[in-house]
C-alpha cells in the first residue's frame, strides 16, 4: 500500500494536507525575489519612504514625552501621576501596585521587567527619573548601581511601643526607614494597625531592623491611645481648609496633611468620613473619634460634566482612570450626549461599585 492511500480512508486529513502544502508555497513564491510581483519599482521603493516616516513620528513622539515629563522619584508616583506624563494605564497601574504591594525598585532593569512600559516613552522617562534610598543611600538610574562612597545608615535602637496605624512617613523614618521606603510603608499599612505577623511581610525592612521592631510592635486595642491634642474642637469643612489649617486642627505631620490636600484636588472634594477611611486617608481609630466629635461637615464637591470635561480630565480622577474615561468620551463623540448621570449606569460603561462612588461627582449639561 502506497502512502497516498494511507490517507484515503480519511478524506479530512488529505484536504488538511493539501491546503497546508498550498499555504507554504504561497509564503516561499512571496519571499522569493524572482517573482515579477517582488520586483516592480513601487514595492521595492516601499522601504525607503516607509523608513524616514517610521522615524519622523517616533521622534515626534518622543518630543511629545520629552515636554510632559519632568524628573521623579520611582517609589512616590501615583498612577495619575505617570498617566499625566504620557505613561499607558496599564502599565502605571501595574507600578503602583507593585509598590502598594511593599515592594521597591532595585535597578532599571527590575522596574523595566515588572512595569513593562511602552519603549518610546521608556527611553524619555529614563533618563529623568531618580531611584532615592534615603539621604546616604542612592541608585542611579543610567547605571543601577548603588554609589559607593557612601555609607548605608546604621539601624537604629527601638526602646518604645508603636502601633502601624497611627505611624506617618516621618514615623517610619525615625524608626529607620528611608524616605522612599517610609512611603512604601505608609502605602502598605494604609492606617491598619498590624501586628508583627502581617508587618514581617514588608519587604522594605531588613531582617536586622525587623528584629528591633519586634519586641514593640502592638496591636490596636493593647496600645493606651493618646489624646489628640486640638486647639479648636469646633467643626469645620474639610474641603475648605488648607493643608497648613488641617494639619493644625488635627495635630497632623504638615506632609500628610499635603498628602490629603492634594488627593483632594484630584479628587474634587470629600464627600464624608466614610469615604476618607475606604480611601485609607485617616484610621479607624481616627474615624470613630471624629465622628463622635461630629466633624462630618463637607462642603459641595466639584462637579465633572460628562459631556464637555475633556479627556484628561476625566482620565485624572481617581476614581474612574483612563480606560474608563475614554469609554465615555467615545460613546459621546460617535453616538450622542448623555442625557443623565443614571444612564451612565444603564450602559455598563463603568462596574457598579465605581458608579456608587463617582456618582456625586458626576451631571450633565446641555
Amino acid at each position: 500500500m502506497g502512502w497516498w492511500d494511507g490517507f484515503r480512508y480519511e478524506a479530512t486529513e488529505r484536504r488538511a494536507l493539501l491546503g497546508w502544502v498550498g499555504i507554504s508555497l504561497l509564503l516561499l513564491g512571496a519571499r522569493s525575489p524572482r517573482l515579477p510581483w517582488n520586483q516592480t519599482p513601487e514595492i521595492a521603493d516601499l522601504s525607503s519612504r516607509f523608513l524616514p516616516l517610521l522615524d519622523s513620528i517616533q521622534a515626534y513622539k518622543k518630543d511629545h514625552y520629552r515636554s510632559l515629563i519632568r524628573g521623579f522619584e520611582v517609589h512616590s508616583v501615583d498612577s495619575a501621576g505617570l498617566v499625566a506624563m504620557g505613561c499607558d494605564a496599564y502599565s502605571a497601574q501595574r507600578w503602583v501596585r507593585y509598590l502598594n504591594r511593599g515592594y521597591t525598585f532595585r535597578d532599571t532593569a527590575q522596574l523595566h521587567r515588572v512595569v513593562r512600559p511602552d519603549p518610546l516613552w521608556w527611553a524619555v522617562a529614563s533618563a529623568q527619573t531618580r531611584f532615592e534610598r534615603g539621604s546616604s543611600d542612592y541608585i542611579s538610574m543610567r547605571n543601577g548601581t548603588f554609589a559607593s562612597n557612601r555609607e548605608r545608615p546604621q539601624v537604629p535602637t527601638i526602646r518604645f511601643p508603636f502601633s502601624t496605624d497611627s505611624l506617618d512617613v516621618t514615623d517610619f523614618e525615625q524608626l529607620g526607614l528611608s524616605p522612599a521606603q517610609a512611603s512604601v510603608a505608609v502605602r502598605f499599612c494604609a492606617g491598619r494597625a498590624l501586628d508583627a505577623a502581617a508587618l514581617s511581610k514588608l519587604r522594605v525592612v531588613s531582617p536586622e531592623l525587623f528584629a528591633q521592631w519586634k519586641p514593640w510592635i502592638r496591636p490596636q486595642q493593647s496600645v493606651v491611645p493618646s489624646e489628640t491634642v486640638v486647639l479648636d474642637r469646633t467643626p469645620f469643612d474639610w474641603n475648605a481648609l488648607g493643608a497648613a489649617e488641617l494639619a493644625r486642627r488635627l495635630s497632623w505631620d504638615p506632609e500628610r496633611a499635603e498628602r490629603l490636600v492634594e488627593y483632594r484636588r484630584r479628587l474634587g472634594g470629600y464627600t464624608g468620613l466614610d469615604q476618607l477611611l475606604l480611601d485609607r486617608k485617616i484610621s479607624r481609630r481616627e474615624y470613630e473619634q471624629w465622628s463622635e466629635q461630629g466633624w462630618d461637615l463637607f462642603g459641595p464637591p466639584t462637579k465633572l460634566s460628562l459631556n464637555e470635561s475633556p479627556l484628561e480630565v476625566l482620565a485624572s480622577h481617581p476614581y474612574l482612570g483612563y480606560r474608563s474615561a475614554r469609554a465615555l468620551v467615545q460613546f459621546r463623540e460617535s453616538v450622542r450626549p448623555f442625557r443623565s448621570v443614571e444612564e451612565l449606569r444603564k450602559l455598563h460603561l463603568i462596574e457598579d461599585s465605581v458608579w456608587a462612588k463617582l456618582v456625586p461627582y458626576l451631571e450633565v449639561r446641555f
